[in-house]
């Protein structure tokens, strides 16, 4: 498994943690979004949201279970967080919250889709998780370790059409949240 557990240090004398730098075999993941999975903001955490067995049983693109998770398949990236920092006086600051934001695009503009982007409209506030190459991202608590739920975020959509026949009509779908912390990383249970 490839969950990683944080613990931030205490006082200025911080030890960098373990890295590694291997040119012979290092460890590359490809970048592009490629899945989104959305669901409601009361939905219940998961009991282990590694295990593939209980992905299976709320994942539902038409389910009215309140813990069901839509998938939709995006092309997309997430850009570099922005950090809110605190000047504690003498040439030291503290981060006390990141600005997180995937931007994508979904070429599937069925009715179903449509309607989705017409929901986000109402108030797009939901519950996501997102998969980048081998890895699914996913909530994490105050201390940045994973804590078994999605994460908590604005989702924003607007349809586009260029005047160029041949290329595809989309939506582009902005999806913001802030913590402290880069969103929990796990190896994708349901791959």
């Amino acid at each position: 498994m490839s969950e990683i557990t944080l613990t931030c240090p205490t006082g200025c004398n911080t030890q960098p943690p373990s890295v590694t730098a291997d040119y012979c075999n290092p460890n590359v993941t490809n970048a592009q979004i490629t899945t989104l999975y959305v669901e409601a903001l009361n939905a219940a955490a998961f009991a282990d949201i590694t295990d593939p067995t209980e992905w299976a049983t709320r994942l539902s693109q038409t389910g009215t279970n309140p813990d069901d998770i839509r998938t939709l398949h995006v092309i997309g990236a997430k850009t570099a967080a922005t950090s809110n920092k605190i000047d504690l006086g003498n040439d030291k600051f503290t981060t006390v919250q990141k600005e997180h934001k995937l931007d994508l695009i979904i070429r599937e503009t069925s009715d179903e889709n449509y309607n989705f982007l017409k929901t986000t409209e109402c108030g797009g506030n939901f519950k996501i998780a997102y998969i980048i190459g081998k890895y699914m991202f996913v909530n994490d608590d105050e201390t940045g370790n994973i804590d078994n739920d999605l994460i908590e975020a604005s989702i924003e959509i607007n349809d586009q059409a260029s005047n160029n026949f041949s290329d595809p009509y989309e939506f582009v779908v902005t999806v913001t949240w802030k913590s402290k912390f880069h969103p929990g990383r796990i190896l994708n249970p349901i791959a």
